[in-house]
């Protein structure tokens, strides 16, 4: 391309420049086709018209071979100059409109069509109902295009229109392609588009530069050969852009989605999209799974799913750590969360995966994830990626499993521990069976994972169990052979619990009735005959209760709880019982009557005949009037965490006590480090954190039994 210096207009014909800046560059932008409202086929011919009459009267002032590269040259300038943003569109526009006619002659061609038939429609360049031109505008195209390279202009208006329309036109097909279909690979299939489709219509605007080099100013135009790196990186993107739109689907089918993720992986090898996808899929949970209405079940769900998919896309573990983080913290913030993921990890019907993962995957320990200075071997090092975190370790998440990153979410395995205590006294006590095999296979999977500490207290609470069986058969015969009457008529099994290792119980009032209490009593004379020096504490609102009630229907069983079961009893006595009346027999609350006699009026048993008033029914019907009265919820029959906790802290008052009083003023920190020798033995196995301590002595202050000085404790002074 030749060279000017700043006064090389001044060298050239007067004549020719007042031509170019007055009518040959005016006239040419003036007589440019509006592209709305005419025939695809019209604008065709009118863009070409235009170029090759501009073409044509720069040649008439050229003399010779430097003249006319100079008028050339100069005339591209000028040109150039006067663009204007809607004329840059509407190039971008034709060429788009003349790729998608030269694909439809291709298409054509390939089924052997006839291309010259134009009685039939045509999408690509049809205008309100106008017959199919693709022929003709295609023909104007390739003509247009060697006008272009004559001029000089190819480079300038190629480069940025072709980049729009390849960009364009991947986009349209990828869509149309493989949008919401994840199972398959895709990027094979549309390489070979690119080839079939993208380089001939290269080939087609670009033409044989070498040859046309003699006779024009193009020179640096990029061949056909040097684009398929940037048609490559541009399929890659578009694939990638399409793909992270819909990572949330994509994830939610995993692993049948794993061909969409292996493509999505090649094209982040090539492509800077990394950042594209950690802000995408990080706003996607944001909208759509860390919400009060989405179930914990479903947000682990998503969270175990987006583990193996990233880790697929990802092995590093870089996109995993970043895009989960606000995930992990949300998790946090749920009070059932370690509930539901004990429940994933010993309910094979859970739905989450991770009962499977506990048994056919080898254990790894928690405490190896926690080690994040481990050394690590040499020939197996990897650099971490650019976006990694410094604050965060990407070995860790290479080595770690599922469960582990699970029970990582609070960064301590004695929440789990005791979360899971309560969990197994629960299923203990919703079936109240003796057999125990599938718990404890679940037991000893979780061992190996936790380690056998801090699991002990599991142990002893399944074998209390075991042993209550045998002890109970031995107890029964006992005093079957002292032929009480008493007890021959009821058929009584208890569990013998060690107190000690089980979790806390909520606290109920079950007031048992006269033939149950003897039988308890007989039962806890015997156990103490044979146990020497111990004896039994009965938790009177646990337990299953069967009975039969005989109405005028006939006799119907019942399993109840022992609170629902004492409030029937009542009725054996007397048919008409008000609210006020129950609660004085049984030394109850009103809600709480109601709560329990609500299973009864559902069943049709017991009926309102008057407000707070209760008949027997006569016969056993399930059509019950609306009522007031609620049915007991189906709750843990253990306290809840914070309130062991609190009774826990409680057990240390003693101990708090004792400090101030022989040091006389503590800070909190120094209490809390005193107290986590004692909390790390207590029957929770937890620890004791030091916001838990702050604000159980909050509570002494506002209780008055403590002092809180320039940020030390000490203790009231008695007067």
């Amino acid at each position: 391309m030749a060279s000017f210096q700043p006064n090389l207009l001044a060298q050239y014909d007067e004549h020719f420049k007042a031509r170019l800046l007055n009518d040959y560059c005016p006239l040419f932008w003036h007589n440019f086709p509006e592209w709305d409202n005419q025939a695809l086929s019209t604008v065709s011919h009118k863009v070409l018209q235009v170029f090759q009459t501009f073409h044509a009267n720069i040649l008439i002032h050229a003399a010779d071979g430097v003249s006319e590269r100079r008028d050339l040259a100069l005339a591209r300038a000028a040109l150039l100059l006067n663009e204007t943003k809607d004329s840059r569109q509407f190039i971008i526009n034709y060429f788009i409109a003349a790729f998608k006619c030269y694909k439809s002659t291709s298409a054509k061609d390939q089924q052997g069509l006839d291309t010259d038939n134009e009685s039939e429609d045509c999408d690509a360049c049809s205008r309100e109902s106008i017959l199919c031109c693709c022929d003709e505008i295609v023909s104007n195209f390739q003509d247009l295009c060697s006008c272009l390279r004559a001029l000089g202009l190819l480079e300038h208006i190629a480069s940025t229109s072709l980049a729009a329309v390849i960009y364009s036109q991947m986009k349209e097909y990828l869509e149309g392609l493989c949008k919401d279909e994840f199972h398959k690979h895709f990027l094979v299939e549309a390489m070979q588009w690119v080839e079939d489709q993208i380089i001939s219509w290269l080939r087609l605007v670009i033409g044989d530069i070498n040859e046309d080099q003699g006779d024009s100013l193009e020179s640096d135009l990029l061949s056909v050969e040097s684009w398929r790196p940037k048609l490559e990186y541009f399929l890659c993107k578009v694939y990638a852009e399409l793909r992270i739109a819909q990572l949330f689907e994509i994830i939610v089918e995993f692993p049948e989605s794993l061909p969409s993720i292996e493509d999505l992986r090649e094209c982040l090898e090539k492509t800077e999209s990394r950042s594209l996808l950690t802000k995408s899929l990080k706003e996607a949970f944001r909208n759509r799974l860390l919400q009060a209405a989405v179930n914990t079940v479903d947000i682990l769900t998503q969270y175990i799913s987006t583990i193996r998919a990233l880790r697929a896309l990802e092995p590093s573990g870089v996109i995993l750590e970043n895009v989960c983080e606000p995930l992990r913290e949300y998790l946090r913030t749920r009070e059932d969360t370690i509930r539901c993921i004990i429940m994933s990890l010993t309910d094979q019907d859970s739905g989450t995966d991770l009962a499977e993962e506990l048994i056919a995957s080898e254990p790894v320990p928690i405490d190896v994830v926690d080690d994040a200075d481990s050394d690590s071997d040499g020939e197996d090092w990897m650099p971490e990626p650019v976006d990694a975190d410094i604050g965060m370790s990407s070995k860790s998440q290479r080595t770690s499993d599922i469960i582990s990153m699970l029970v990582n979410i609070y960064g301590s395995k004695d929440l789990f521990v005791s979360e899971y205590r309560a969990l197994l006294a629960d299923r203990i006590f919703s079936s109240y069976s003796y057999d125990v095999t599938n718990e404890r296979r679940y037991l000893e999977l979780l061992k190996r994972r936790f380690g056998e500490v801090y699991l002990h207290f599991c142990d002893i609470m399944l074998k209390d169990v075991q042993d209550s069986q045998r002890m109970n058969r031995h107890i029964k015969d006992q005093l079957a052979k002292k032929d009480d009457e008493t007890v021959s008529d009821v058929d009584f099994d208890a569990f013998i619990l060690s107190s000690v290792y089980w979790p806390v119980f909520k606290e109920d009032q079950v007031t048992a009735p006269p033939e149950i209490e003897s039988v308890m009593k007989s039962y806890t004379k015997e156990f103490e005959t044979l146990k020497g020096m111990r004896t039994l504490q009965w938790v009177g609102h646990l337990g299953e209760v069967e009975l039969d009630i005989e109405l005028e229907d006939g006799t119907k069983s019942f399993k109840v709880n022992p609170g629902q079961a004492t409030i029937i009893m009542l009725f054996q006595d007397k048919e008409t019982l008000t609210t006020s009346e129950i609660c004085s027999e049984l030394q109850i609350s009103t809600s709480v009557a109601r709560s329990r006699i609500s299973y009864w009026l559902g069943q049709g048993v017991v009926s309102e005949v008057s407000p707070d008033v209760f008949n027997v029914s006569k016969s056993c019907t399930s059509s019950v009037k609306e009522t007031s009265f609620y049915e007991e919820d189906d709750e843990s029959i253990t306290a809840s965490a914070q309130s062991q906790k609190d009774e826990e802290l409680q057990m240390y008052w003693s101990y708090v006590v004792g400090m101030l009083t022989n040091i006389g003023a503590l800070s909190i920190e120094r209490i809390h480090s005193m107290l986590k020798m004692f909390a790390v033995t207590g029957p929770t196995g937890s620890q004791c954190t030091l916001e838990d301590v702050k604000k159980f002595l909050e509570s002494k202050v506002k209780s008055g039994e403590l002092l809180l000085s320039g940020g030390l404790y000490k203790l009231v002074k008695s007067e």
